[in-house]
């Protein structure tokens, strides 16, 4: 599998750190068509329930920061992952924070 096949979610605040996610996933082949950017995990939810309206079965796999206003990394992927719509997307949770990494093992 490629990353032509591949939507992606990037859910993250800080805007450093969603550019530097966005460049390098664009420089590895991912189209920008299949990028989706959320500042938040109400966002990142929007997104994976738009594409899996669009497509039960599409590929999804969300990055989440552990640390996010509304909703933060480890909630959303809870939420996610006790729907029961389509094909599960692949998460990561990510933080610049080691000890909420940690903390965030699901």
């Amino acid at each position: 599998m490629s990353l032509a096949d591949v939507h992606v979610i990037v859910a993250e605040d800080e805007e450093m750190f969603t550019e530097l996610a966005i460049s390098g996933l664009l420089s590895h082949g991912l189209s920008e068509s299949r990028l989706r950017t959320a500042e938040d995990g109400l966002q990142a939810i929007a997104h994976l329930d738009d594409l899996q309206q669009q497509d039960p079965n599409a590929k999804i796999v969300a990055f989440l920061d552990v640390r996010m206003p509304n909703l933060d990394g480890e909630e959303t992927a809870k939420q996610i992952r006790a729907r029961q719509v389509g094909l599960p997307p692949f998460l990561v949770c990510c933080s610049a924070n080691v000890e909420s990494l940690s903390a965030c093992a699901l």
